[in-house]
């Protein structure tokens, strides 16, 4: 190398090799250049020179946090996340309409680059709000973009307005089905809770119509507006014997997940959903989108448009990257469930959840300790609902729980003893009822579990940041206060009104963020808000003085503990200068207001005991977010409306749950006549129904009503002359129980309003050939024959012939047997009937039909039945033929199996229907329904087979 040629190629090599390097640092830089928004890692610039973006996600669903976690992961990677998210403005309203239009008005005015969305609700609001201002706007999350109704009409890139720009990502519905018909091709019913309001939920919920037609499943579904009306949902889905739940895209469901799931798994019926997270949570299998990675395509779309690419060069394209997760401590307790080689590849590269351990079971003694603020009927009524709740969880005080409860008696010096003695019990779970009992757990409390109720403000008390970030381990049902549908309420029915006065205690975390609220709404409504405060109940008397002095044309009566203690002389003072008191919820009528509307503290306990259930089966608060009780219950008060000479209209008395004073309509309390057919268990069940549906309505036996009851002793021919003495006292309504009484009525044609209950529906009996009269209503069966075939079925698979008895003079009967001989024949099935005209008759009516080969009887519940049926279950159990029946009653006297209604829950429904007529609301403007429960009582499942029979 030390020579002149050797020094000349070295020098060419390094020429070269320069070269080298220069043409790999220039593809290189090409390279970079070419997917920058995809690969540039570099550190962000400072925040001051990155864009202000707004993002919002509707609520806190699994699915929608995942979201939200890949669009900022994808937003840092891109270079254009500040330290601590600073640039982002993340908006989560928690389903509130409200406060999401507000934060929607507010991003489309704000000074952001960009607007984000989580969710097709979230789309449709930031949407609306930005129609004028017309910011640049990216969405995910969206099932069906199309069917948003944000100016989305198809694909392309002119199918949508120019600033909006975003992906699909509608569920793989489809799959889900077909993957539970190759787990388990037997499953003929599914069951699906949805909510009507959602364009995105009906989307899916028509692909999964058009499947199950496909392959011949029924799919019975069973709305649910909000998260509060998921739980009768389902039990009403379950009662219908579905074989298995499914959870699509609907945000409501999605929400109530773990609800579904543990109502399921206590009827031992698996869920399948669309969401893979799921199955983390006891459901079967989930499989959906990977929201995740949903979530970086959404930011990449963000990144490019901040970059100056135009949305309007986007097309809104379909994206799902599926993921499948299948629980398999679910799956190994099924029957007739199965992985196929096809489902384990799919799981394995899709990655499956781990195997989950079985819920813990109820302990043999659990504790709870309960604390309230003061005894009021707020916390009394509280206190009813969590205790039913807790008893139907299988939670009974004295068996396998013990409830401790005490109270502060209105005094906040006494509240933290109250709270350390409870502690000092050592409870599974510490319930705090009221703001200031959840703030001094919060404080005393340590790590102790604590799930409160009756609380409307538990962020002011300490729980946490937000509904979602809260205290690890707290959680709890929000009674949402004040509500805007009290106020829209009494904007309509006092339009002069125009300033209204609060009274409160300063020192009531709860009050001052009621008050706050107030003005928010009162300033949409065009009500001016005055306050006066007071330290103690000692005051309140020269507190309402000095609010009435302002001149205010009504006040409103908040959830104050101080305030409410003193409630007689605030309306005393009201009354006498003729100024409405409207209140807060229920437990603040009958003492003088005329309206309030807010969920029902009943709703509010049974809630809090949902949730309470939730964390003594093994589920931590942490993973719980602070859940509002979303139904309102109205309330009016007709004494206090006619001391103010207010006429309440029909509409707003339909709309009403409660009716307090309802004798002041009549000056006297009202005059019911109930008429019934016979004297038996179940009739007496719906008796004692349709009083308590009343009383549920606010009714009071001897002062609102008065009920004179009459009975044909099972005699047909006498229910004309009871009518005709009834009507002779001119009653305010007639109330009926049995299609033949409802006939007889229906006959008499009495100018009088007529509630029917335990009858066949009219319609079918063709009662009415002139149309539905004016003054009848009511609630009628649909015979569950389907779901009873289905239970006989699970019970033996092999049966091929079926028998039933019944009584042809009986209209209810045909209509049982109409509907059977229609759902053995959809099956191939042979149906043997027979009838029979009296209780002799019934042991050779089931001997015959056995002898002709009936392999399990189904009877449905008439009158004859119902007298008679030891009869024909002795014959079935001497020849080894089980008997299902539509009956409840009837499994005490040898039934099998039965689906059937609930009599007491008829009643109730029925009378509901009659206190809303006594209250003024037309009977035409109220439906004729079926019954709302029933009651499923499942056989052993172990088949029993007849004998064979000697041919010779």
């Amino acid at each position: 190398s030390k020579t002149p040629q050797g020094t000349r190629l070295m020098l060419n090599i390094l020429r070269q090799l320069r070269l080298a390097l220069l043409l790999i640092a220039g593809a290189s830089a090409i390279l970079l250049a070419s997917d920058w928004e995809r690969r540039q890692t570099a550190k962000p610039a400072p925040t001051e020179k990155l864009p202000r973006i707004a993002l919002m996600q509707f609520t806190s669903t699994p699915l929608l946090d995942a979201h939200v976690a890949g669009i900022l992961d994808g937003l840092k990677q891109a270079g254009l996340l500040a330290p601590d998210n600073a640039n982002v403005h993340l908006y989560n309203p928690q389903g509130d309409y409200t406060t999401a239009n507000a934060a929607a008005t507010e991003m489309a005015k704000g000074d952001f680059d960009l607007l984000i969305t989580s969710s097709t609700v979230a789309l449709q609001i930031v949407a609306k709000a930005n129609q004028i201002t017309r910011r640049n706007h990216v969405f995910g999350g969206v099932t069906f973009p199309q069917g948003a109704g944000v100016g989305i009409t198809g694909p392309n890139k002119e199918d949508h307005p120019p600033w909006l720009a975003g992906i699909g990502t509608f569920q793989p519905v489809r799959r889900a089905f077909e993957i539970m018909h190759t787990m388990n091709p037997m499953i003929r019913r599914v069951g699906v809770v949805w909510n009507p309001g959602e364009q995105c939920s009906e989307a899916c919920l028509n692909e999964a119509r058009a499947i199950c037609r496909e392959r011949n499943i029924e799919l019975i579904e069973a709305n649910a507006g909000n998260t509060s009306e998921v739980s009768d949902a389902v039990r009403s889905l379950l009662a219908r014997s579905v074989e298995a739940l499914w959870i699509g895209g609907d945000t409501v469901a999605n929400a109530s997940a773990p609800l579904i799931i543990h109502l399921a798994e206590q009827a031992h019926v698996p869920v399948f959903t669309n969401d893979p997270a799921d199955a983390e949570k006891g459901a079967l299998f989930g499989i959906g989108a990977n929201y995740h990675t949903i979530g970086r395509y959404t930011a990449d779309i963000a990144a490019a448009i901040l970059r100056g690419r135009s949305p309007a060069s986007y097309r809104i394209e379909n994206v799902i990257p599926e993921k499948f997760n299948v629980n398999r401590s679910v799956l190994s307790g099924l029957t007739g469930w199965h992985m196929t080689d096809d489902l384990l590849t799919l799981e394995q590269k899709e990655g499956g959840t781990k195997p989950l351990a079985p819920s813990p079971k109820p302990k043999d003694q659990t504790r709870i300790a309960l604390s309230y603020y003061v005894p009021a009927p707020i916390f009394e009524q509280a206190l009813s609902g969590f205790r039913d709740r807790l008893a139907e969880g299988g939670y009974h005080e004295g068996k396998n729980l013990t409830l401790i409860i005490q109270h502060a008696n209105g005094e906040m010096a006494l509240l933290p003893q109250v709270t350390a003695n409870l502690l000092a019990t050592q409870p599974d779970v510490m319930v705090p009822f009221s703001t200031p009992c959840l703030g001094s757990a919060i404080a005393l409390g340590g790590q102790q579990s604590i799930v409160f109720g009756v609380v409307s403000a538990p962020i002011e008390a300490g729980a946490g940041r937000d509904f979602t970030n809260h205290l690890p381990n707290v959680t709890g049902a929000l009674q949402k206060l004040p509500t805007e549908e009290l106020f829209d309420r009494t904007r309509a029915l006092f339009p002069t009104v125009k300033r209204i006065g609060v009274l409160y205690n300063p020192a009531e975390a709860n009050s001052v963020k009621e008050v706050n609220d107030l003005k928010h709404i009162f300033s949409t409504r065009g009500f001016e808000l005055e306050e006066v405060t007071v330290n103690n109940t000692s005051e309140v008397s020269e507190g309402i003085l000095a609010l009435l002095s302002h001149k205010v044309n009504m006040v409103f009566l908040i959830a104050d503990n101080t305030v409410v203690s003193a409630m007689p002389a605030i309306v005393n003072a009201c009354r006498n200068q003729h100024i409405p008191v409207i209140a807060d919820d229920s437990s603040l009528m009958g003492g003088g207001a005329v309206m309030s509307c807010a969920p029902a503290p009943y709703a509010c306990g049974a809630e809090t005991a949902d949730l309470v259930i939730r964390v003594l089966e093994g589920e931590s608060p942490a993973d719980i977010p602070i859940t509002p009780v979303m139904k309102n219950e109205l309330a009016l008060d007709l004494a206090a409306a006619r001391l103010l000479d207010l006429t309440l209209p029909p509409d707003l008395l339909q709309r009403a749950d409660l009716y307090y004073h309802l004798s002041a309509r009549f000056n006297r309390p009202a005059q019911i006549a109930l008429i019934n057919l016979v004297e038996n268990p179940s009739l007496e069940q719906a008796e004692t129904g349709f009083e308590n549906g009343l009383n549920q309505c606010g009714l009071q036996p001897g002062a609102d009503y008065v009920l004179k009851k009459y009975n044909a002793q099972g005699d047909m021919t006498i229910l004309s002359q009871l009518l005709d003495a009834a009507a002779t006292d001119q009653p305010d309504l007639i109330a009926t129980i049995t299609t033949p009484a409802l006939m007889a009525a229906v006959g008499k044609n009495l100018d009088i309003p007529l509630v029917f209950t335990v009858a066949s529906d009219p319609a079918r009996l063709n009662l009415f050939t002139n149309g539905r009269p004016d003054h009848i209503c009511g609630v009628h069966d649909d015979p569950p024959v389907g779901a009873l075939l289905e239970m006989a079925l699970l019970h033996d698979p092999t049966l091929q012939t079926i028998g039933t008895v019944y009584d042809p003079s009986q209209m209810n009967a045909l209509i049982s047997v109409q509907k059977l001989r229609a759902v053995t024949a959809a099956r191939g099935m042979r149906l043997i009937e027979v009838t029979a005209a009296s209780v002799s008759d019934l042991p050779l009516a089931a001997q015959s039909l056995i002898q002709q080969g009936a392999q399990a009887l189904l009877v449905s519940a008439d009158n004859l039945i119902t007298t008679g049926f030891p009869a024909v279950s002795r014959t079935a159990e001497a020849a080894g033929v089980p008997v299902f029946t539509t009956e409840p009653r009837l499994m005490e006297q040898g039934a099998t199996g039965c689906i059937g209604d609930d009599y007491k829950a008829w009643g109730e429904q029925a009378g509901r229907l009659a206190a809303a007529i006594l209250a003024g609301v037309p009977p035409s403007s109220l439906p004729i329904e079926p019954t709302a429960k029933t009651i499923v009582i499942e056989p052993d499942r172990k088949p029993r087979r007849a004998p064979q029979q000697n041919t010779e």
